[in-house]
């Protein structure tokens, strides 16, 4: 069954879902039922956290699962 997941990211930035690329933040995605691990693009990692390893159910169009990255900021 489709499940929905957005990832929420101030800039426009690649989503990967289990190591490979699969759509883009802040938008809707469809995704299999089961245990994901969602990251942005492991060749910039300038956010935080790494990764949110999830398992996604019970999801709608309407009501997707959202996950937050954000920039890292370096420390003074």
């Amino acid at each position: 069954m489709d499940q929905y997941l957005k990832v929420s990211y101030p800039n426009r930035r690649k989503v990967w879902v289990d190591g490979r690329p699969a759509g883009w933040t802040n938008r809707l995605l469809q995704l299999e039922t089961g245990h994901h691990v969602i990251g942005l693009n492991p060749q910039r990692p300038d956010f935080t956290p790494e990764c949110h390893e999830i398992h996604l159910s019970g999801t709608r169009a309407d009501a997707p699962l959202v996950l937050h990255f954000r920039p890292w900021e370096a420390s003074p």
